[in-house]
């Protein structure tokens, strides 16, 4: 099951939404991504209505941690200094 917060996708949209034309392109590929895989029957795609972690104004990578731990859940991604991050604090990563 892969679970994708609601601050994760607001974060994508803004990218998304950026002046700046490289940003505004991997924002773009991101929700494109997520876009297939929710039409894949595997894994199976939910958007994570994260209550006190949507409504809170710390980073995403921050809120990205914390809810990992909280929920007990391995966190995907390619940013390598998120990667690392993670595993400073105890948080198991998918690169």
């Amino acid at each position: 099951k892969l679970i994708v917060p609601r601050f994760v996708l607001r974060e994508l949209q803004q990218v998304a939404d950026s002046a700046d034309r490289l940003k505004r392109n991997r924002g773009r590929r991101g929700l494109d991504v997520l876009a297939r895989l929710q039409k894949l029957e595997k894994p199976e795609v939910t958007i994570f209505q994260a209550g006190q972690y949507d409504e809170r104004e710390d980073g995403v990578d921050t809120l990205l941690m914390l809810l990992a731990k909280d929920i007990h859940a391995r966190v995907v991604t390619t940013d390598f200094n998120l990667n690392k991050v993670a595993h400073l604090r105890g948080v198991e990563v998918l690169n």
